[in-house]
């Protein structure tokens, strides 16, 4: 009888443990599940959908930059960093960015010239910097942001990394308010 009870609360053990863990197990799982859904729920929350921008909410974006140039300002005796800033200032263009400071337009027949300039130098960078204006030519927007910010980076970023795309209708106001006279 002794043996009995003994056998009796050694498996009453058991399955007391069994029933914890496997509570605990689902707990964790649960509260696995409810963080992901927390997670993609702000995810969700901070996507900015391209139709909800209003660029009246952001005026700036589409603004007159100090800086801006009609003139195409670099040329074969230009050097890397003139290039590079150049660059930069073409990126202004497409993307949205908390500060932007000089602008060149980004067009075909700029782009043009840049990758002939970058083609016949001996520029460090000469690899990379053919690379982007490569897929400019190309019309490969795709990587502007990432553009943008390798040269914002070059150049000591600190204030004014691009952090989305502008929208065409918006990027049409930009050139208007940089480039056209009124």
């Amino acid at each position: 009888m002794k043996k009995i009870f003994v056998v009796l609360i050694i498996m009453a053990i058991f399955l007391i443990a069994f029933i914890t863990m496997n509570f605990k197990q689902t707990i964790n799982e649960s509260d696995s599940n409810q963080k992901n859904s927390n997670i993609a729920q702000n995810q969700s929350d901070t996507t900015t959908d391209e139709e909800t921008w209003n660029p009246d909410a952001a005026p700036e974006q589409v603004a007159k930059v100090e800086g801006a140039t009609t003139t195409f300002p670099v040329d074969n005796n230009s050097s890397e960093k003139e290039i590079m800033d150049t660059m930069h200032f073409m990126t202004h263009q497409k993307v949205m960015a908390e500060k932007k400071v000089g602008a060149v337009e980004m067009n075909k027949e700029n782009i043009e010239k840049l990758y002939l300039i970058v083609q016949k130098s001996e520029f460090k960078r000469k690899k990379y910097l053919l690379q982007i204006a490569t897929k400019w030519k190309n019309q490969d927007f795709s990587n502007i942001i990432e553009d943008h910010n390798y040269f914002w980076k070059l150049d000591g970023g600190k204030v004014g990394e691009a952090y989305r795309v502008l929208k065409a209708s918006d990027e049409e106001r930009f050139i208007k308010n940089n480039f056209r006279s009124s």
